[in-house]
């Protein structure tokens, strides 16, 4: 019985991703700001039929520890070629650093990219620059201007 209920789930579920997906990846990125260049590795996630995108990634050595959040709002969407889409749209970010240089800063980003999709829209492979302007608060700095970015890929259930 247990077997039994367990295929009815598991048919379900996939059933159902036909209609609502969900795509999970990393991503790679390395933003520009005015103390330099950094890099960080992240995990991105986006549901299909909403328009927002989630990064939470992070970086660090022996002496500090950086974490950062976006969430972005894919305002704009279109198809450049057959397999080939862009976007672009508003966005937020949270930086947090600890240790020799803690942190904390935020603000908005203007995320605009392109994505390319293969194996039947199970994969994403995209490609993003993002605009950000923030604040600073130890030390405090405003504003702070830096160009994010990000390379990389998602699978979609």
């Amino acid at each position: 019985m247990k077997k039994v209920l367990l295929c009815a789930v598991v048919a379900v579920l996939l059933s159902s991703g036909q209609a609502f997906g969900f795509g999970i990846g990393a991503e790679v990125s390395a933003p520009i700001t005015s103390s330099g260049v950094g890099g960080a590795l992240a995990i991105t996630f986006k549901l299909d039929k909403v328009p927002y995108v989630f990064g939470l990634g992070g970086w660090g050595n022996a002496n500090t520890f950086h974490l950062g959040a976006t969430a972005d709002y894919w305002m704009a969407q279109g198809t450049l070629i057959k397999f080939l889409d862009w976007y672009a749209g508003p966005g937020v970010f949270l930086n947090i650093t600890t240790g020799n240089d803690s942190g904390i800063e935020g603000g908005l980003r203007i995320p605009v990219g392109i994505d390319a999709y293969f194996l039947e829209r199970r994969l994403e492979l995209f490609l993003e620059l993002a605009p950000a302007f923030g604040v600073s608060f130890t030390p405090f700095q405003f504003p702070t201007i830096a160009l994010q970015n990000a390379l990389g890929f998602r699978f979609w259930f």
